[in-house]
């Protein structure tokens, strides 16, 4: 059925936005930008594009406007919108920031001597001046006090149970071996994506036509959740 008034397209980024443009193109199509839905009505264009994150358009009789959302032109939603909140960075969850944030009996990690259960503040006098330091309980009952203002040397221990979390031995070697093998797995690991990314470079490579809209059609017909790495590769 013919449609005599005017039509805005909607987009839901900007990327989008050129996507759809393209696609129109196809059609002979070339809708004007404008900044929102006030500034189509208000203008003269025929045709119109803005970016706005709509499911579903609409029509109007008087005046005659029509809004037409990207969703329905691909026949789904375009971007699955994550339901699940953005999962925050490991190394963030880790990081203790005040005082508030350690329970009594819970594991941490110290910097320089592993695992230990913090067991709470306790004021000590050193050289003539008392200070506040946070009690490590460590194993065989040894314990480590480290002043309030070396909080930044103590991180959450991320382990699986808090209740098994395995209690290094202060003195002992083990904690440095362990954070020395760590080191030697990212140094290989390393080596080896090196190694990798070097004989890459080194092939002669096959440059594909760019697919342009044909990709993005394709892309937006995804029907599943995106997860985190998708949404941003």
């Amino acid at each position: 059925e013919q449609f005599d008034g005017r039509v805005l397209f909607t987009a839901e980024s900007a990327g989008r936005r050129e996507v759809l443009l393209e696609l129109l193109e196809r059609l002979k199509l070339r809708p004007k930008n404008v900044e929102n839905w006030p500034d189509f009505v208000a203008s003269k264009h025929r045709l119109a594009i803005t970016i706005a994150p709509l499911d579903e358009g609409l029509l109007l009789d008087d005046p005659a406007l029509a809004l037409i959302a990207e969703s329905p032109l691909f026949g789904q939603r375009v971007m699955q919108r994550r339901r699940r909140e953005k999962r925050a960075d490991a190394n963030n969850d880790a990081v203790i920031k005040n005082l508030t944030e350690l329970r009594e009996g819970a594991p941490v990690v110290h910097i320089d001597h592993g695992v230990g259960r913090y067991q709470g503040l306790a004021t000590l006098e050193v050289d003539n001046q008392v200070a506040e330091f946070l009690t490590l309980e460590y194993a065989e009952g040894a314990k480590l006090y480290v002043p309030v203002a070396n909080l930044h040397l103590i991180a959450r221990y991320t382990g699986s149970d808090d209740e098994l979390a395995p209690l290094h031995r202060l003195g002992s070697e083990t904690w440095q071996k362990a954070k020395r093998k760590a080191a030697e797995q990212v140094r290989d690991v390393a080596a080896e994506l090196l190694d990798i990314y070097a004989r890459r470079a080194a092939r002669e490579g096959h440059a594909f036509a760019d697919p342009k809209a044909d990709y993005a059609t394709f892309s937006a017909g995804f029907p599943f959740e995106e997860t985190p790495d998708q949404q941003t590769t």
